[in-house]
């Protein structure tokens, strides 16, 4: 979703939404399995406590993040891209994309939706990040197998 641009084909966005959505979904379950796994069976139920928590409060901070990379990246981009601007470009950060059109003149709509797309994009550039991230904690976790020994 890094690679999108204003013109994207509606085929390619719905197919990456849909390809991150399945890897959240299988990749979100892992940590359980994981601390199913490993944990004796008298610290499982603090581990999964543990493991939900950070994943919650996580999810709500970088919530915040995201909203705060959005609006800083795209008031830059529209102060570069418009220097003597005819309109309040902070006024942009506050409505949503699908106001943007009775908000913005027709003939800066274009610098404005170019500036917004770069600001998004620099979002998911943020979730790419963090989610490579989790590989750190990954690397720590120990390999066991959990497959039932022959008799």
């Amino acid at each position: 979703m890094t690679t999108w641009t204003v013109n994207t084909a509606f085929s390619h966005w719905v197919g990456y939404q849909a390809l991150t959505g399945l890897g959240i979904g299988m990749g979100q379950q892992q940590p359980q399995v994981a601390i199913q796994t490993v944990l004796p069976k008298a610290d499982v139920p603090a581990g999964a406590s543990i493991v939900l928590l950070v994943q919650t409060v996580s999810g709500a901070i970088f919530i915040a993040v995201g909203q705060a990379v959005l609006q800083n990246k795209l008031l830059q981009n529209l102060e570069a891209a418009f220097p003597s601007i005819g309109f309040d470009a902070s006024r942009i950060s506050t409505v949503g994309v699908t106001q943007l059109r009775s908000l913005v003149p027709p003939q800066d709509l274009q610098g404005v939706l170019v500036a917004y797309n770069s600001a998004l994009t620099r979002v998911f550039t943020v979730a790419v990040v963090m989610s490579a991230l989790t590989l750190i904690g990954s690397l720590w976790i120990e390999w066991k197998n959990i497959k039932n020994a022959k008799k």
